[in-house]
């Protein structure tokens, strides 16, 4: 057994590599035997030698320490030591030409990070072969991975008890407004409608086959049971949502609550246009939730899109008023739109009041009101009501524009006419709107933490009444489009959107102010100081202005005076100034009147432009006046 000579460990005769360190060892030499040889060193047999080392050639080493310098090589006889041949570092697998650590031997263990040798625990580097990887491609793979388990993780369960309780609440109110408003009730019937209407809650229209290759689609929102399902929604949602501190994990499940809605409403919707049921009972009143007799069924492709648009918008919203899970650019959209966010909520919610307000009206002053179907059918469209009451309060129009063949009918009332069609009662609607344009400022002053940006706020509400008030009218309206083989007809009956938009904001706008005034947010004798100010500043600029006008107008009539004097002051004989070229015998000059229409100057009288002969010498015997011929 041959000691190493790195280590110490008995070596077998002939092995190329030490079985405990790991390092190459000399390879044997023939010696001569007419030369005399000098061997290498020896352990000293005093020190004893790791007793482990042979036994534990193969077992899990510790990371890599600094080795410490090897011993030399065997030395050759009759070479000096200075010269003897050191050994190149062999190359690691599948490593280029040149970059190889430094004294790195085959089989000697690597202490590299982050590598875990083979059924090794993590942390501990193996013995053996060295961790490099083989044909590893250079710069790595950047395309960008997505993490397809967080997508179809999260809390789905939760998500869909969201979108489940929405369904129930959409399909428990359309269940009593299909069966209390039927004209001829059939349980089928409204059982089917009660259903479709489910459906139709979050966005797909009913399409009804009117027969004779005619047909009918309708587009209409039960939109007492949405504002009910999507509030429903929106509570549950907060709640399921309380423990996430990243608002993307919010918007993530508001994803999902969006993509349950959707899946079931296009189920509802294939089944419905497969079997399409006939609804009976039904005589389609135009006061409320509009019914249609015939084989009835849902749009697809509204049950596919709709739905998740829908809801997803309102719980994203939702979220954004939220203030504890903000980082980075969401916690500055928080501060900018979290109370205005309040007031647009409040409006949506005083709609229902306002639609009330509305069908007690139409009780009271139209006798068509009156029968129980038609309250029902009123009931159902409660918050689209609301927003015709703030249309008339506005002194907006409601009606119906129909258009057919190329032609447009129009037919829309503001309140004076409306009144008089069902009852002058309808004209407290302008006291409804503005109880709500106070109500929603007011909220949005209540909902501001920071008292110096409640001005801000109101400002930013205005931005958002733009901006949701006409999808409000888009839910509260109703949309017909009627086809058969010749032509298309199309229809709208509810509230015009552009001036109910208009108005409204400037009535709010005023409302504004006078909430801000009344909860002591606008100092109104610093409005007036300001607005004096500002007012004396526009008339000093414009004194100002008038005074240069003046001034300016004064030195161009002195200049002109005093090139008129210079002109007559000048004789014969004399240079003209610098700035007039001397002029022609005929030649006219600036400022006097043509040869034409001026006689030829007599003797001792005064030529036009010239100073009168008091302020000017005679002239002495033999001196010529300027501009005259020589005397002869």
């Amino acid at each position: 057994m041959t000691p190493c000579p790195h280590c110490g460990a008995a070596t077998t005769p002939g092995a190329p590599f030490c079985g405990s360190c790991g390092r190459q060892l000399a390879p044997a030499s023939t010696p001569d035997p007419n030369a005399t040889q000098v061997r290498p060193a020896t352990p000293n047999p005093s020190q004893p030698l790791d007793p482990s080392s042979a036994e534990t050639a193969y077992a899990p080493q510790p990371p890599a320490q600094p080795q410490p310098p090897a011993a030399p090589q065997a030395q050759q006889w009759g070479q000096p030591q200075d010269q003897q041949p050191q050994q190149p570092p062999a190359q690691q697998w599948g490593q280029p030409q040149g970059q190889q650590p430094p004294q790195q031997q085959w089989a000697q263990p690597q202490a590299q990070p982050g590598q875990q040798g083979w059924g090794q625990p993590q942390g501990q580097q193996p013995y053996g072969a060295p961790q490099q990887q083989w044909a590893q491609p250079v710069g790595g793979n950047n395309l960008p991975k997505i993490n397809v388990a967080a997508l179809l993780g999260g809390n789905w369960i939760g998500m869909g008890m969201v979108a489940g309780a929405a369904l129930a609440v959409a399909l428990v109110v359309n269940l009593l407004i299909a069966f209390t408003m039927a004209d001829d009730l059939k349980v089928g019937s409204a059982i089917a409608l009660a259903f479709m209407l489910a459906g139709a809650t979050f966005g797909p229209d009913l399409r009804v086959d009117l027969g004779d290759d005619m047909g009918q689609s309708i587009g209409q929102y039960p939109s007492l049971a949405t504002l009910l399902a999507l509030g429903v929604a929106v509570f549950l949602f907060r709640r399921f949502t309380a423990g996430h501190r990243d608002v993307r994990l919010g918007l993530g499940d508001a994803a999902r609550v969006g993509v349950i809605l959707s899946a079931v409403s296009t189920v509802l919707a294939i089944i419905f246009t497969a079997v399409k049921p006939e609804i009976e009972g039904y005589d389609g009143n135009s006061m409320g939730l509009v019914g249609s007799s015939g084989e009835t069924g849902l749009s697809i492709a509204g049950a596919i899109f709709l739905p998740f648009l829908l809801s997803f918008t309102v719980l994203a919203l939702s979220c954004l008023v939220r203030g504890d899970w903000m980082q980075g650019v969401f916690a500055k959209i928080h501060a900018w739109i979290a109370a205005p966010l309040y007031g647009v909520a409040a409006l949506a919610a005083l709609t229902l009041g306002a639609g009330l307000i509305y069908l007690i009206c139409a009780i009271i002053g139209d006798d068509d009101a009156r029968d129980f179907n038609a309250i029902m059918g009123m009931v159902g469209v409660l918050p689209s009501l609301g927003i015709f009451m703030i249309t008339l309060g506005v002194f907006s129009q409601v009606g119906s524009k129909t258009k057919y063949d190329g032609d447009t009918d129009k037919s829309f009332d503001r309140l004076g006419d409306f009144a008089d069609d069902h009852g002058a009662i309808f004209w407290i609607a302008p006291v409804v709107a503005i109880l709500v344009a106070a109500a929603i400022a007011y909220v949005v002053i209540m909902k501001s933490t920071d008292r110096t940006k409640v001005q801000r706020n109101i400002l930013v509400l205005f931005g958002a009444v733009v901006v949701v008030l006409p999808f409000l009218i888009r839910i509260a309206n109703v949309h017909f489009k009627q086809w058969n083989d010749d032509d298309d007809a199309t229809s709208m009956a509810g509230a015009d959107g552009f001036q109910t938009v208009l108005l409204f904001l400037v009535l709010t706008a005023i409302m504004s102010a006078v909430m801000l005034v009344v909860t002591g947010n606008l100092d109104v004798n610093a409005v007036k100081a300001k607005a004096q100010q500002a007012a004396s500043q526009a008339q000093a600029q414009y004194q100002q202005q008038q005074a240069q006008w003046q001034q300016q107008q004064a030195q161009q009539q002195a200049q002109a005076q005093q090139w008129q004097q210079q002109q007559g002051q000048q004789q014969w004989g004399q240079q003209p100034p610098a700035q007039q070229p001397p002029a022609q015998p005929g030649q006219q000059q600036w400022g006097q009147q043509p040869p034409a229409q001026q006689p030829p100057a007599q003797p001792g009288q005064q030529q036009w432009g010239q100073q009168p002969p008091a302020q000017q010498p005679p002239a002495q015997p033999g001196q010529q006046q300027w501009g005259q011929p020589p005397q002869q």
